[in-house]
C-alpha cells in the first residue's frame, strides 16, 4: 500500500494527520490504530511529511476538493425549480457603532481572509470547492446618507436587498461588508454564506477580526489544521452507526406537519426573538439538573412541545445541527455543521415524561451521529420517496466552548446588534438558541408567508410562556394545556379525495341543515345536493357525456349568491372543472376568457329549473388529479394566463384550514371573494363541509 492510500485509510477511519515544519501530529480514536500501523508512521515517518505537505500545497494552490454532506446540502437545495430553493444559506447581522475606524477594520478583515483559507473559497461548477491562491484586497464600501431626505426609509431597502442575498458561489467573495453613514452613527452590516462558515467558526471569526482591530500589531496563533483536510477525508460511518440507522428508515416519522400556505415567489425569512432573563434562565438550568435532564434536552422538548401543539400529529422528525470541529480542528473556519435527523413523540402524559424521552433518544442518536442527518434523509427518501421532507430545524449553541454563557456577545465590540437573520434552503422554520449575559436568547427564522396569519406569532408567545413556566417550577409535571389540537379537529384522517367530497357526505348525514343563506333564499343540504345534480346532468350532456368531460371547461358567469354555488357544485359533480367569468368584466373581456378556455357557457334557465324534477344519473370520470378550477390572472402585464388546480391539491387547504381553526357545524362563514378570486374557493367549501 502507497504512502497516500495508507494516509487515506487511516483517515476514513477517523484519524487525524497533520504535518507542521518536522512534527507529525497524530490523533485517533481509542482503538482504531494496529501495532504495524504505529510502526509504519514511525518508519516512514519522513515519506508521511512529505506526502502531506504535497497534499496541502496542491490545495495551496487551488486544486478543488470535495464537498461536506451539509455544504452539498446547501449547494443542491438553493435551485430555484425547488419549492424552498432560491434561497442561500445566508447569516446576516447589521450594527449600530458611533466610533469605528474604517480603513482600519478593513485592514483587520484582509488579515482574516489571508489567515483563514475558506474566506477564500469558491465552488466549481461540477459540485466541488477550491481555495484561491491569491485574492485582491477587500473593500468595505461606504455609503452616505447625510443628504438623503428618507434615510431610515433607504436604510430598510438596503437591508431588503443585503439581507436575502444569495451568493453565487462560483464567485469570490461569498461575503459582504458594508458601511452606511446616517449622521454620526454608522451602520455597519455583514453578511457571510455559511457554505464557507458555520456558527462556531462565525464566533472564532468575529473574536480575532475584533482582535486584530484593537491591536493590529498582534500576531495570532497559528492554526492547527485546515478545511481542506477535513473535507477531502471525511471518516465513513461505523457498522455500528449503520447498523443503528438502517432499521429505523422504514419507521421514522416525518417532519411536523404544521399549517400551511401556499408560498409564491422565493422564500423570505423573518425573526421573532425573544430572551428568558439571567435569573430565570439560571432557574431553568437548575430545575432541569434535579430532574436529571441537560439544559439542551429541556429547550428542545419545549420547542417539540410547541410543535405539537399546532401539529396533526405529535409523533415527528425535527433536524439537529450542531457545530462541533473535529480534534484538531478547533479554531478552523469552515462549515463542520453536523445533523441529526431526531425522532420526537410528544405523547407523554406530563412535561418531564416528554423531556425524558427526548434526551434518552437525543443520547441515543448522539452515540451513532457518525452517520449524519444529511445521509440518514438521504437514505430514507430512497427507501420511501413519498414520506414528507422534514423542514423544521433546532439549532443550539447551548454550551458551545467559543461562548461563555456569563460574558458580553462576541460581536458587542463592533457595535449594538440591530438586526440579525439567518436563512437555509429547505427549511421553514429555524429555532436557535444561544446563552449571552447569562441569559437566553431564542429566535425563531421563519418562511412567514408559508402559515396561516398569527400562527408563528402565537407559536412564539406559547414557547416564551412555557420557558417561563417551567423557570418559575411549574409546568414539569402537569398536564398538556398548550395543545391547540384538542380542541377538536373536524377531519380525524386523510382530507376528502374530491374537493366536494366532504359536502356530499354532509349532504347524506345532516340533509336538513342549513347549507346556503342568501337574501332571497335559503338551501338546506339536501336541495343544494339535488339541484346541483340535476344540473350536473344537463352539463355532462351538453359535453358529450361523463366521459368526455373531464378536464373541460364550464364557465359560470353568476354573480355572488345561491344560483353561483349550484353552478359551481354541479360542474364538478359533472366531472369538469369551473372557470370564473366574473358578470360585471367588459364583455369583451368575459368573451376572450371564454374562448381562451374552450369554456361551455351555462344557460342561466338551466339553473331556475334546478330546484325541481328528475334527478340525472352521474358517473362523471374524476378523481383527485382532475383539473378543479382555473382562475385567470388580472391580466396586468397585458394578456391574462390561467392557474389550474387540480382537486388534490385545493381540498388538502381546504381541509386544513378548517381543522386547524376548528370550524365547525355551529359557525357560519361570510362569503365575500369574487368566484374569479382563490379565496372564494374556501368561501364555498370550507363551510359546506
Amino acid at each position: 500500500m502507497t504512502v497516500a492510500a495508507f494516509l487515506d485509510d487511516l483517515r476514513r477511519r477517523g484519524v487525524s494527520l497533520t504535518a507542521s515544519g518536522e512534527t507529525l501530529t497524530l490523533r485517533a480514536p481509542k482503538g482504531v490504530l494496529l501495532d504495524d500501523e504505529r510502526e509504519r508512521l514511525r518508519s516512514e515517518k519522513a515519506a508521511i511529511l512529505d506526502c502531506l505537505r504535497s497534499e496541502a500545497a496542491a490545495i495551496d494552490d487551488g486544486a478543488p476538493f470535495p464537498l461536506t454532506d451539509i455544504q452539498q446540502a446547501y449547494l443542491i437545495g438553493r435551485a430555484a425549480e425547488l419549492e424552498l430553493g432560491r434561497v442561500g444559506c445566508h447569516a446576516y447581522r447589521e450594527f449600530d457603532c458611533t466610533a469605528i475606524d474604517l480603513p482600519r477594520l478593513e485592514a483587520a478583515w484582509n488579515r482574516l481572509v489571508a489567515r483563514h483559507p475558506m474566506l477564500r473559497a469558491v465552488f466549481t461548477e461540477d459540485g466541488r470547492q477550491r481555495i484561491l491562491p491569491e485574492v485582491p484586497s477587500y473593500k468595505i464600501e461606504l455609503q452616505d446618507l447625510g443628504a438623503d431626505p428618507d434615510p431610515q426609509a433607504t436604510l430598510l431597502t438596503l437591508r431588503e436587498a443585503r439581507s436575502h442575498r444569495v451568493f453565487d458561489p462560483e464567485r469570490w467573495p461569498l461575503f459582504e461588508i458594508t458601511a452606511t453613514r446616517i449622521g454620526e452613527r454608522i451602520r455597519m452590516a455583514v453578511g457571510i454564506d455559511l457554505l464557507v462558515a458555520d456558527a462556531a467558526a462565525l464566533i472564532t471569526l468575529f473574536w480575532e477580526w475584533g482582535a486584530l482591530y484593537e491591536h493590529p500589531e498582534r500576531a495570532l496563533p497559528p492554526i492547527a489544521g485546515r478545511f481542506s483536510d477535513h473535507a477531502r477525508h471525511l471518516p465513513q460511518p461505523s457498522p455500528s452507526d449503520r447498523a443503528y440507522w438502517e432499521p429505523r428508515l422504514d419507521t421514522l416519522p416525518p417532519g411536523p406537519d404544521l399549517p400551511r400556505l401556499p408560498l409564491a415567489g422565493p422564500p423570505r425569512f423573518v425573526r421573532r426573538s425573544l430572551r428568558l432573563d439571567a435569573p430565570r434562565w439560571r432557574a431553568l438550568k437548575q430545575a432541569s439538573a434535579r430532574h436529571g435532564l441537560t439544559i439542551s434536552a429541556v429547550v428542545a422538548a419545549v420547542y417539540a412541545d410547541i410543535l405539537a401543539a399546532w401539529n396533526r400529529r405529535s409523533h415527528f422528525s425535527l433536524i439537529l445541527t450542531q457545530f462541533a470541529a473535529p480534534e484538531g480542528m478547533q479554531g478552523v473556519v469552515g462549515d463542520f455543521t453536523s445533523t441529526i435527523l431526531l425522532e420526537v413523540d410528544q405523547t407523554g402524559a406530563t412535561f418531564l415524561d416528554r423531556a425524558r424521552a427526548v434526551q434518552r433518544r437525543l443520547l441515543a442518536d448522539l452515540d451513532h451521529a457518525g452517520m449524519s442527518g444529511v445521509a440518514v434523509l438521504r437514505d430514507l427518501r430512497r427507501r420511501r420517496p413519498d414520506v414528507e421532507p422534514v423542514t423544521v430545524v433546532f439549532t443550539s449553541a447551548l454550551g458551545h466552548p467559543g461562548l461563555d454563557p456569563e460574558a458580553p456577545s462576541p460581536l458587542a465590540w463592533l457595535g449594538r446588534t440591530v438586526f440579525a437573520i439567518t436563512q437555509t434552503p429547505q427549511v421553514a422554520m429555524d429555532h436557535h438558541v444561544f446563552e449571552e449575559d447569562g441569559a437566553l436568547v431564542a429566535s425563531w427564522d421563519v418562511i412567514e408567508a408559508l402559515f396561516p396569519a398569527g400562527v408563528v406569532d402565537s407559536m412564539v408567545e406559547a414557547y416564551g410562556a412555557l420557558l417561563e413556566s417551567l423557570a418559575s417550577g411549574n409546568g414539569w409535571s402537569g398536564g398538556v394545556t398548550l395543545r391547540t389540537r384538542d380542541r377538536a379537529p373536524l377531519l380525524s384522517g386523510p382530507p376528502p379525495a374530491l374537493l366536494h367530497g366532504e359536502f356530499l357526505r354532509q349532504a347524506r348525514e345532516t340533509p336538513t341543515r342549513a347549507a346556503v343563506i342568501a337574501p332571497d333564499r335559503t338551501l338546506d343540504y339536501v336541495t343544494l345536493d339535488q339541484a346541483s345534480t340535476r344540473l350536473a346532468g344537463r352539463i355532462a350532456t351538453a359535453l358529450g357525456g361523463a366521459a368526455a368531460a373531464r378536464d373541460r371547461l364550464v364557465a359560470i358567469e353568476e354573480p355572488k349568491g345561491w344560483r353561483q354555488i349550484i353552478a359551481v357544485l354541479a360542474v364538478l359533480k359533472a366531472g369538469a372543472a369551473y372557470l370564473p367569468v366574473d358578470p360585471s368584466l367588459p364583455a369583451e373581456r368575459r368573451r376572450l376568457l371564454i374562448d381562451r378556455g374552450e369554456a361551455l357557457q351555462i344557460d342561466p334557465e338551466w339553473i331556475s329549473e334546478t330546484l325541481d324534477g328528475p334527478l340525472a344519473e352521474l358517473a362523471p370520470a374524476v378523481d383527485p388529479s382532475s383539473l378543479a378550477y382555473v382562475i385567470y390572472t388580472s391580466g396586468s402585464t397585458g394578456e391574462p394566463k390561467g392557474v389550474m388546480i387540480e382537486h388534490r391539491a385545493a381540498v388538502t387547504t381546504v381541509a386544513e384550514i378548517n381543522r386547524r381553526w376548528a370550524v365547525g357545524a355551529d359557525d357560519r362563514v361570510l362569503g365575500l371573494s369574487s368566484l374569479s378570486f382563490d379565496l372564494s374557493v374556501y368561501d364555498i367549501f370550507g363551510p359546506l363541509s
